[in-house]
């Protein structure tokens, strides 16, 4: 139904629309008690919503009586249906009750109630809305009056924009009306209830809304008042009707208003919502609230205010009761200035609230004073312990469940959250709600102000629920909350405060890095008036939180810049004098909480300071950790800073990307000393939170560089105490340090003096305002003189000014240091002159400071002027000018580089997982960004530390490389390099020759060449004293060729050295490669062959591509033909563009001397064709290079059609020299000839050394093709298959045969002549050695120990023992090695020694018997041990592993005394005989190694031996 005139209907009135019961009522009950006398009709169906978290528990029923109060039901209740009270602080009670409505009406609009309605979702709607008539252009605009009205499946689901919104009832386009929607009812629709676009005046009353699917009242127009209605179970359209669509992000409510203006919302009830209860823009907070008695529950945010609002200055939310929300009471996350959260009531909800605000960015370091006020609210934990059963998750909570609020440890609830300011929106509806996925905002304090917490003292079984807490998760910044008037209500102390550990999952490369984040640590509590930690003051969490614990964490005194702990003479400072105490500083008044994680200090002044990088690199470079040590000294605390983590949509190592801003707590009264890890900061900005007028502290900035540093507060220049303010100059005094430093007793903002010497910024911050303090490029230039007379009493400052072309007022003295310090200082140089200076002055040249941060001054020197100055100081110097202009002599100069300003290195690009490229996490040798540039601020750190870089006059040039010899091809780089050097006047090499900026220049030249031959690349200028050339090259051949080296630059110097010796140089070779060859693969016939393939000309001396100079400017002609075979014909036919030019180089830097024929194509279709590419050069017609690219198979067939693929091996038996300058056409012969000759597809042929080793990959449609390849392959060998090459060489296959690397066939194996007579030589050398060994062991009888008895382990049986195989002599005794091995494989290695008053050598066999099974009566002796009888378990057999040498007798038989001498002469004989036969026996076992060996290598020529294993990958 539309209309566009009038509609007006008016159904039979009833008092009562809707009523809270007054009574629970229990499921199974078919009755229930409302709080309100109804006349409702027997037959009238009503609507009982849920009472607790589950939306799904509301239920239609039909009402079959009324008495007074009292509904009699035609069903029993299904679900228990809540009503009860929450008694308040004051004894306010607010009822928690279900609702029951009045569906039926007597006016029913209607959709068609067919079987599928529900499925199809297609029910009625109504449309008013405007036109203009097309003859007059008069508006019409319909008139809307509906009373007691119910619309009945109603709406068309799924369509919802505002453009064409098919809902139950939408007004649309109605401008300012009068419209009313009185008393109606929307009973089960498939669509909103209600939709109020462009209309402003209309009125939506006592209406009762259940089951929508998606919002229930949409207003989008202005002025509007929406009073007294209830709507009950919001359907989310994700899942209606059994869907699961988990990517369906919208977030419906049951009131949706955020995009109205000025809505007027009385009296409303949301009664169970799959998503949000009220969607709201909020109230301006400058004129009175139209919001007033709303009520939401059963939802899973009960308020909602998310995204952009009309309201971004102030925003209110007020007049809310909001009870049994799943996961947030009120939560919001908008971009406002400030925001209030006023005169609520919120009970039992998961998070009662997240206060959010967004904007503006601090990566444009842009701030506002941010605010969240939380007053007059009451939070109540939990109604009454009684209610702690309906704490049940409804069925919705579980789609996307990551999405859930974040409950306490415990699992229980919280009272408020700590506010988070962010630079953006969160991800949600994809990501959570509460997780923070951007950077903290500079600025923003959460106010709380007469909050009462009720029932915060775990009633639920334990569960703990917290009052007040920081958020969860918010690790890179949790900003200060201040409170006053706060009061709790049964409410135990140990729960009303909690302050998060830092997540350790966050300590990755991705986020954190190396240690934990910063805002669990440094959130700022500020009690103003003790109602929360008893007594005004602060609470401050664990800052030094597993500070040298646990090492996951990345925490210690190790992380401490070293710069903290270190003296200016270099001596280590202990921790224990400087920073013993760790974390934030605290007095003694403060008292460690472990309930509340967090130290209750009565009385504290804590506040938050935000250190803020304004350099352009802020994200890129890491400058932390960051120590602040408060009070260093004895008593000293130390607290590391990290910042926040890496907010890069991408992995690993890759990204790092970290905004160098840090939230840290001080102490008014201290003073503070501040290191960083990495380079400080250029332009630091220091925000001194919440501080009053009289909260001063003193900050020590150590910077590690002399520069200017210039110090603004509220962006006006603040003068140094050591510099007149009328000339700029700095005042010189004996005792700077004392005269000049700040303390905390200062009551000037921004009072600064920076101590040169030790490095020092103090700068003085008071309450409140900002203090920038700018590093200022400048030059800082020490000259030494030898008097002090010759400076005062000369006008150098003018002179130096004239002499460098800069304004007065661009060059400064900064300190002079006279006679002892200067005498002193210079003992630590490396370099000694012998007329030492005594009076050192210290420049300082570069721009005036600017009077505020908005100006850049008017005489600004830029990075290009000074590095200009700083060439013509050195020039001047070393050329000895610089005494002539000053009219004094300067002994020498030393220099400071001023810093150039900080640039983002990428260009503004942030890496993704796109941009970031590889993870390279943990692979050694990978460095990221910030390392490197850590590295090289500390290498400027370590010439800074040593007062800059000192400068030299040169004396004489010296050249450091070996003269050049022999012969070198042309138009290649000369080598090895020559480096040359300068000498001072001591004979020390000169670490700086010129300014780095304007370095001077080497010229190297040929020392009368020949006609036609020149250098190239024939400059080089002097880097850290070294003038390298490295790309010198000849150009020209030549011979007795000699170079000279002249310093060209400055013009007014003479120095010049000639190189000894002569060298020559031969014509430039050069080659032709493919490069990125797409062969090996299959084309079709007359398909282009892709990719193309691209031919490089390349240097053969270098292994590069040629240089431009190589190629000498030569214009080059490629060419492509089908490669011939020995008949000098091609096989097919080669098309496209085969003719392709390459013009001479424009520019070496970007010339690539190559190209690419990208559309070939082959016909007919064939195997292994090979393309030949010819270069010549229309400059050179000698020049004619060659090379070959393929195989290419042209085939009609797809390899996905011979899924079956296998390797082949085979060997010609041929040197492989015949064909090693010819592989791939060789390779692509022997191709053809398999693929002719066998059924198989032969796709890829390859040829190694070992004879001709031929690997090929063959495929086929079945397992049974290939076995009859391979079939017919084993028969082929056995008749000797021959190839007939092109050529009409005859090549043999020796009959090997592998197939997957498997041997299918070996081939049949001769015997050479040469290895015949091999063998008998080694024979009769063992056999010579065997003479030797016998004679040795049976001519000279003797007792002694048997030689090598037996190393063959075996097992015998028990009692059945043979006597080891020895060699026969006159022996007494031998020792065997040996296990017994018992049942259980238990092993027990023994030596059994066996001994006989007869020599053994006529023994021929001998038994070890045993006593029993389990008792063997042997002489068991371990070696080394004494024998000893010993018992063994019961053995299964017995195994001899080795038989010793036993040592002459037993001890017991010992020969006697006068037989010694004869003994030992045996002995020492024996001895001798046996070093004979051993050597002998080691030179034939050499010589049979060398014989195998040259076997085996002529067997691999001859193809003598089995094929070797081969590759055929």
């Amino acid at each position: 139904m539309s209309t566009f005139g009038g509609l007006e209907l008016y159904g039979a009135p009833r008092a009562v629309q809707w009523s809270p019961l007054a009574a629970a009522a229990a499921a199974g009950a078919d009755s229930v008690t409302l709080a309100a006398e109804v006349d409702w009709p027997a037959g009238a169906e009503v609507v009982l919503t849920t009472g607790g978290f589950e939306p799904r528990e509301t239920e239609v029923r039909r009402v079959t009586a009324v008495d007074g109060r009292r509904i009699i039901l035609n069903d029993t209740l299904q679900h228990a249906h809540n009503a009860t009270n929450v008694v308040l602080p004051g004894g306010q009670t607010k009822a928690m009750a279900a609702k029951v409505g009045l569906l039926s009406r007597n006016i029913r609009i209607e959709g068609d109630s067919y079987d599928d309605v529900i499925q199809e979702s297609f029910g009625a709607r109504v449309l008013a809305s405007s036109y203009y008539e097309p003859d007059t252009g008069v508006k019409k605009t319909a008139s809307v009056r509906l009373s007691n009205v119910e619309f009945r499946l109603a709406g068309q689901e799924g369509w919802s924009d505002s453009y064409d919104p098919r809902y139950a009832l939408v007004l649309h386009s109605l401008g300012e009306t009068d419209a009313t929607i009185v008393n109606c009812s929307f009973n089960h629709l498939f669509s909103p209830a209600v939709g109020i676009f462009y209309s402003s005046n209309v009125t939506v009353r006592g209406s009762v809304v259940m089951h929508t699917v998606g919002s229930g009242i949409i207003d989008e127009g202005s002025g509007n008042r929406l009073e007294n209605n209830l709507v009950a179970w919001l359907v989310f359209p994700g899942t209606y009707n059994g869907r699961d669509e988990p990517d369906n992000l919208s977030w419906d409510a049951a009131f949706r208003v955020y995009k109205a203006s000025d809505p007027v919302l009385v009296g409303n009830v949301v009664a169970g919502s799959e998503r949000l209860g009220f969607h709201i823009g909020g109230t301006a907070c400058d004129s009175p609230s139209t919001w007033a008695d709303n009520e939401a529950h059963g939802a899973l945010h009960g308020v909602h205010m998310f995204g952009t609002i009309p309201h971004q200055q102030c925003a209110k939310v007020s007049g809310f009761f909001v009870w049994r929300s799943w996961d947030f009471g009120i939560y919001f996350h908008v971009p406002s200035v400030h925001v209030i959260v006023d005169d609520n009531v919120l009970v039992e909800n998961t998070m009662a609230v997240l206060p959010m605000l967004y904007a503006p960015d601090p990566l444009a370091h842009l701030f506002e004073n941010k605010r969240i006020t939380i007053s007059n609210t009451v939070v109540v934990a939990v109604a009454a312990a009684e209610q702690c059963a309906a704490d049940t998750a409804p069925a919705i909570a579980a789609y996307r469940a990551q999405v859930r609020a974040p409950r306490t440890a415990q699992g229980g609830r919280t009272g408020l959250v700590w506010g988070q300011f962010l630079a953006r929106k969160v991800g949600a509806p994809k990501k959570t709600w509460h997780n923070p996925m951007s950077y903290p905002a500079v600025r923003g304090n959460t106010y709380l102000s007469g909050v009462q917490l009720v029932n915060f003292d775990r009633l639920c079984s334990g569960r703990r629920d917290i009052a007040i807490s920081t958020l969860q998760g918010g690790d890179d910044a949790q900003h200060p909350v201040i409170s006053d008037t706060v009061t709790f209500s049964g409410v135990s102390e140990a729960d009303r405060l909690f302050m998060h550990e830092p997540v350790l999952g966050h300590v990755n490369p991705s986020d954190c890095v190396d240690m934990d984040c910063d805002g669990q640590k440094h959130a700022l509590l500020i009690d103003t008036d003790g109602s929360i930690i008893g007594s005004p003051g602060t609470a401050v969490p664990q800052a030094e939180y597993e500070f040298d614990g646990d090492q996951r964490h990345g925490v210690g005194y190790y992380r401490v810049p070293e710069s903290a702990v270190t003296e200016l003479s270099g001596a280590r400072i202990p921790y224990a004098d400087k920073m013993p105490n760790k974390g934030v500083w605290r007095g003694t008044d403060c008292v460690w909480k472990s309930d509340w994680r967090s130290y209750a200090c009565a009385g504290g002044q804590q506040r938050m300071l935000v250190i803020e990088s304004m350099d352009a690199d802020t994200e890129i470079r890491r400058v932390s950790p960051i120590a602040l040590i408060a009070d260093p000294g004895p008593s000293g605390f130390v607290d590391l800073l990290n910042g926040p983590q890496d907010m890069g949509w991408c992995f690993g190592y890759t990204c790092q990307e970290r905004i160098s801003t840090f939230y840290s707590l001080v102490a008014p009264g201290r003073v503070y000393e501040m290191h960083f890890t990495g380079t400080p900061p250029q332009h630091l900005r220091f925000h001194y939170l919440n501080a009053e007028p009289d909260m001063t502290i003193v900050l020590k900035l150590w910077y590690p560089k002399t520069q200017r540093y210039d110090v603004y507060y509220e962006g006006e220049f603040v003068n140094p105490n050591n510099v007149d303010p009328a000339t700029s100059n700095i005042i010189q005094s004996d005792n700077p340090n004392e005269e000049f430093m700040p303390t905390v007793a200062s009551t000037k903002h921004g009072e600064n003096y920076f101590m040169r010497r030790e490095g020092f910024l103090h700068v003085v911050l008071r309450g409140p305002g900002i203090i920038e303090v700018k590093q200022q490029p400048v030059i800082v230039l020490k000259m030494g003189f030898v008097s002090e007379a010759d400076f005062f009493e000369t006008d150098v400052l003018n002179r130096l000014s004239d002499l460098l072309s800069i304004s007065p007022s661009q060059l400064r003295v900064a300190n002079v240091v006279r006679e002892d310090t200067v005498t002193a200082r210079r003992r630590r140089r490396r370099r000694r002159r012998e007329a030492a200076a005594t009076t050192e002055v210290e420049f300082e040249i570069g721009s005036a400071p600017s009077s505020n941060t908005s100006s850049n001054g008017t005489d600004g020197l830029s990075m290009e002027e000074l590095q200009s100055t700083q060439a013509k100081v050195v020039d001047s110097f070393q050329t000895g000018q610089m005494d002539e202009a000053l009219g004094v002599s300067v002994q020498d100069i030393q220099m400071v580089d001023p810093e150039p300003p900080a640039t983002d290195p990428t260009g503004g690009v942030r890496a993704t997982n796109e941009t970031g490229g590889e993870d390279l996490s943990g692979v050694e040798g990978v460095k990221t960004y910030s390392e490197l540039q850590r590295e090289q601020e500390q290498a400027e750190a370590e010439a800074d530390a040593a007062g800059g870089v000192s400068y030299d006059r040169p004396a004489e040039m010296e050249l450091g490389s070996e003269p050049l010899s022999g012969e070198m091809q042309e138009l290649t780089r000369l080598s090895p390099l020559i480096k040359l050097y300068m000498k001072n006047a001591q004979g020390e090499r000169m670490s700086a020759v010129g300014h780095p900026s304007s370095p001077w220049q080497v010229r190297a030249e040929l020392v009368s060449p020949p006609a036609g031959v020149s250098l190239l690349q024939d400059s080089a200028p002097f880097v850290d004293g070294v003038a390298t050339f490295s790309r010198l090259m000849v150009d020209g051949v030549g011979s007795g060729l000699r170079l000279r080296f002249t310093v060209v630059q400055p013009a007014d110097v003479d120095f010049s050295v000639e190189m000894g010796g002569s060298f020559a140089t031969l014509k430039k070779q050069l080659e032709l490669r493919v490069a990125g060859d797409p062969g090996q693969r299959w084309h079709a016939p007359g398909a282009r062959i892709s990719p193309g393939v691209r031919v490089e000309i390349r240097d053969p001396a270098t292994g590069g591509l040629a240089t431009a100079a190589a190629l000498r400017g030569h214009s080059w002609i490629f060419r492509a033909s089908l490669y011939k075979d020995a008949n000098g014909k091609p096989s097919a036919a080669l098309q496209g563009t085969r003719r392709l030019e390459l013009a001479p180089p424009s520019g070496e830097l970007t010339y690539d001397p190559a190209v690419v024929f990208d559309n070939l194509l082959i016909s007919p279709a064939g195997w292994s064709y090979l393309i030949q590419f010819e270069l010549t050069t229309p400059d050179d017609p000698s020049l004619r290079l060659r090379t070959i690219a393929g195989p290419y198979q042209i085939q009609s067939l797809s390899p996905s059609s011979l899924p079956v693929v296998h390797t082949i091996g085979l060997r010609i038996r041929a040197d492989f020299s015949t064909v090693a300058d010819r592989k791939l056409p060789f390779s692509a012969e022997v191709a053809r000839f398999l693929q002719g000759r066998y059924d198989s597809h032969f796709t890829a042929v390859s040829i190694s050394q070992g004879s001709i080793v031929v690997s090929a990959t063959t495929r086929d449609r079945s397992e049974d093709d290939h076995d009859a390849t391979v079939d017919r392959l084993k028969a082929d060998l056995d008749s000797e298959l021959t190839m007939t090459a092109a050529d009409g060489t005859g090549y043999r296959f020796d009959g090997s045969l592998l197939v997957d690397g498997a041997v299918r066939r070996e081939p049949k194996r001769r015997l050479p002549l040469w290895a015949i007579v091999l063998i008998c030589v080694l024979a009769t050398l063992l056999f010579v050695g065997a003479l030797v060994l016998i004679w040795s062991y049976c001519c000279n009888e003797q007792k002694g120990k048997v030689q090598d008895v037996n190393h063959m382990a075996f097992k015998v049986p028990i009692n059945a023992v043979p006597p080891p195989p020895f060699t026969p002599g006159t022996i007494n005794s031998f020792n065997i090695r040996m296990s017994i091995i018992d049942p259980n494989h238990k092993v027990a290695p023994s030596v059994i020694q066996v001994t006989s008053d007869d020599p053994l050598a006529n023994l021929d066999d001998f038994t070890i018997d045993y006593a029993d099974e389990t008792a063997p009566q042997l002489t068991v002796s371990p070696p080394g041990d004494a024998p000893a009888p010993a018992a063994a378990p019961a053995p299964a057999a017995l195994e001899l592993s080795d038989v010793d040498e036993a040592e002459g007798p037993p001890a017991a038989e010992q020969a006697p005394e006068t037989e010694g001498a004869e003994q030992a002469a045996r002995e020492s004989e024996e001895q001798r005989l046996q070093r004979e036969a051993k050597q002998a026996q080691e030179k034939a076992e050499k010589e049979a190694e060398e014989t195998r060996q040259a076997e085996k290598a002529k067997d691999e020529q001859e193809s003598d031996d089995s094929m070797p294993m081969m590759d055929l990958d």
